[in-house]
């Protein structure tokens, strides 16, 4: 009877390539006042919000990932650049209802991508840390725009991982 086993950990793929930094940050355009309040946009919201919730809770990080990876895979769309930031402000417009600080890069990163890509748009989620004083972070990315953190704060950190 075996009661001590040696178990070979599955690595990660370290031959992913890493995407370049990003040059520029919706958080640092100009404000254009509150969006008006569209149905379709809420919807996927609530939705990426719910779908988002259910993968944190019963799946493990590589699950996540995984879930991540596929929604990071829809076709790109034909939306313009306008487009994609006026529907990512809208997503911010509703974050301060259902989001607490708790929550303020992973599992928002997370829904993001899933309202993203339920809208129709492909978009990066990128992992980086900071070796001193050690801290990990994410954030979502769209064509070298950071969609829900300021550049500055970005690029405090050295990318690790592009999903």
């Amino acid at each position: 009877m075996k009661l001590i086993t040696y178990h070979q950990p599955e690595r990660p793929d370290l031959n992913r390539p890493i995407r370049p930094n990003p040059q520029t940050s919706l958080y640092d355009l100009p404000p254009c006042g509150e969006p008006p309040v569209r149905w379709r946009p809420m919807t996927a919201f609530l939705v990426a919000f719910a779908v988002a919730a259910h993968v944190r809770r019963t799946s493990h990080l590589k699950q996540t990932l995984a879930s991540a990876r596929k929604w990071a895979a829809v076709a790109p769309s034909h939306c313009s650049k306008d487009c994609i930031l006026d529907l990512t402000r809208r997503f911010h417009s509703f974050t301060p209802y259902v989001f607490t600080s708790h929550e303020a890069c992973f599992f928002r990163s997370l829904v993001l991508l899933k309202y993203l890509s339920l809208m129709g748009i492909s978009a990066n989620w990128e992992f980086g840390v900071r070796p001193l004083p050690f801290s990990a972070h994410c954030w979502i990315e769209h064509d070298g725009m950071v969609l829900n953190d300021h550049l500055g704060h970005v690029s405090e950190y050295r990318k690790i991982m592009s999903v």
